[in-house]
């Protein structure tokens, strides 16, 4: 287990100060602590290029998102249990509209990814309050804040 996770940053990538695979790990493991589940993962930071053309591949939408998880079976062909692929560029973005930290949205990124991976889902709406909670317990853990994207209230989808 000492490989993982594993991480890849697609070369030429505008990253924000401190993102780093030391702040990898540590955002990884707050979201596993707060998803309740270990998972070996693979992660790959891009931008909105490969991005693209994953979520066109995958989900026959080109268009870049913010974050695709895809679960894995280590018993096949993979050794990893799942994959996150983060988009740097759409996180720069998301942050400046929201007046957030580029970096702590890169971390909520990872942590959405993360707990749809041990099993969240965000489709109704009591399973979407209940990953925004662990989503926003994760980044407490972490000192990050993202505004206006957690709790009851706020005012859009949990990424």
């Amino acid at each position: 287990m000492s490989d993982w996770p594993a991480i890849a940053i697609e070369d030429d990538l505008a990253l924000p100060p401190g993102l780093d695979e030391v702040f990898v790990v540590r955002v990884l493991e707050a979201a596993q602590a707060s998803g309740g589940r270990r998972l070996r993962l693979s992660v790959l930071l891009c931008g909105d290029r490969t991005m693209g053309e994953l979520h066109a591949r995958f989900l026959d939408d080109p268009s870049p998102t913010d974050v695709l998880s895809f679960p894995l079976e280590p018993e096949g062909e993979h050794e990893a249990d799942g994959e996150l692929v983060v988009d740097v560029d759409e996180a720069r973005r998301l942050a400046e509209e929201h007046g957030n930290a580029w970096l702590a949205e890169v971390a909520l990124y990872l942590v959405h990814g993360v707990l749809h991976l041990s099993g969240c889902d965000d489709h109704e709406p009591e399973d979407l309050a209940e990953m925004k909670r662990r989503e926003a317990d994760a980044m407490r853990a972490l000192s990050l804040q993202v505004a206006g994207r957690h709790g009851p209230d706020a005012d859009d989808d949990a990424r």
